[in-house]
């Protein structure tokens, strides 16, 4: 623990250091609205969430809204991602062949497991939702939207993608989502790490009751190489009676059977979106 406060105390340090503070701090905040999603989010949890002086993330704000970024409900006052970053996304270099060819592993794996299955990457310190699948099975397990955001390490896939990383990246991260984890009901950076160990040791991660009670899920990383994965599946059924040892184990062998297909799919996203910690 004592290393992780050190880690803390570093980030801070370096978030605040050099000419691109003010970038710094607007990618963080932009993030943290992300994660909220449509919901949206208040200027205090802003404030608590990013660990910035609340006349710095008003300021921030104000500059956001200005330039579209970001947009503020007049009743509600709730903070949310404005239209300039789906104009911005339009502009983005799309791999066409590897979006069909992920979208039909989700597909094989939803069709031959029943249930619903995600393509999620890792993005900074966060896990990001690129699409999904869904199965046969009526009751559905529907943990991500289409471009949800959740810190790296929340839900099956986010903890694959942080357990395969260098011991230091991961104290980097947690360091980074300290505050998030610490307000989760159901998590700790103890049991986190106590997971990331069960996790390697397994060589994929298992989640339950995380988010949602009564959902299940099974994450598994996608080999990329002699660099850190950017890819992980996320597999989720609802009951226990679909989520015993036995069938955990299955899922798991259908997952690994897919991902063997990705070997020649070109990587969507590029080493510095993925190595972005700030």
């Amino acid at each position: 623990m004592a290393e992780l406060e050190d880690t803390v105390a570093m980030t801070k340090q370096d978030a605040s250091s050099g000419g691109t503070q003010a970038v710094s701090r607007a990618a963080r905040i932009l993030r943290m609205i992300a994660r909220r999603g449509i919901e949206g989010t208040r200027l205090t949890q802003l404030t608590r969430y990013t660990g910035l002086p609340h006349p710095t993330v008003r300021r921030i704000l104000k500059c956001l809204i200005i330039e579209g970024l970001v947009i503020q409900d007049a009743a509600s006052k709730l903070y949310r991602l404005g239209p300039l970053n789906f104009e911005l996304g339009l502009a983005t270099l799309r791999e066409v062949n590897s979006e069909r060819a992920y979208q039909q592993i989700l597909a094989n794996l939803a069709q031959a497991s029943g249930d619903t299955v995600y393509l999620m990457a890792r993005s900074g310190a966060d896990v990001v939702c690129l699409d999904r699948a869904e199965g046969s099975f009526p009751i559905r397990a529907h943990l991500f939207s289409i471009g949800g955001r959740r810190p790296l390490g929340f839900g099956a896939a986010g903890l694959a993608l942080l357990s395969s990383l260098c011991d230091a990246d991961i104290q980097r991260i947690i360091a980074i989502n300290a505050h998030e984890i610490e307000v989760h009901p159901r998590l700790s950076i103890e049991y986190l790490m106590d997971a990331i160990e069960r996790t390697r040791a397994r060589g994929y991660a298992i989640t339950s009751d995380i988010y949602t009670m009564g959902i299940g899920s099974v994450g598994v990383a996608i080999p990329n190489g002699d660099q850190d994965p950017v890819y992980a599946l996320n597999l989720s059924t609802v009951g226990a009676d679909r989520f015993t040892p036995g069938r955990i184990a299955e899922l798991q062998r259908l997952m690994v059977a897919q991902i063997a297909q990705t070997r020649d799919i070109r990587p969507m996203l590029t080493d510095e979106m993925e190595r972005d910690y700030s």
